[in-house]
């Protein structure tokens, strides 16, 4: 990509009054970023946060899907500052935000997306 990265590329090119992008704060820090430093930078052109955790001491710095199945958890029990990003996003005026349970390790998936919820709520943001 010399020296660029598509997302980038699309920040560029696209028009921001009429593309809207959505920014992935699991894959960013996968990825080995900041979420925080993103959604900094990307914020005007942003309509929605999509949110999933990131299991804590997983290795970041990966730059394709292959993570080990384990590595999603739900918000609140992995590395993500959940807490700063939705203040930040709050005041950025980003208006959704959507949470992606990719998988669980626990064996009730509804108690999985209530656990994501009630986290969620207890941020009081």
């Amino acid at each position: 990509m010399q020296g660029t990265t598509p997302y980038d590329e699309m920040l560029r090119i696209f028009d921001k009054e009429l593309v809207k992008l959505e920014l992935d704060v699991f894959w960013v820090t996968v990825g080995g970023q900041d979420p925080l430093l993103w959604l900094r930078k990307t914020g005007d052109r942003l309509l929605f946060l999509h949110m999933k955790d990131l299991k804590k001491e997983s290795k970041t710095g990966v730059f394709n899907f292959n993570i080990p199945e384990d590595s999603f958890t739900e918000l609140g029990t992995g590395m993500l500052d959940y807490k700063a990003i939705l203040q930040l996003t709050r005041k950025l005026g980003i208006q959704y935000a959507i949470v992606d349970q990719d998988s669980t390790q626990m064996a009730d998936k509804i108690a999985s997306v209530k656990q994501n919820c009630d986290f969620i709520k207890s941020l009081g943001i």
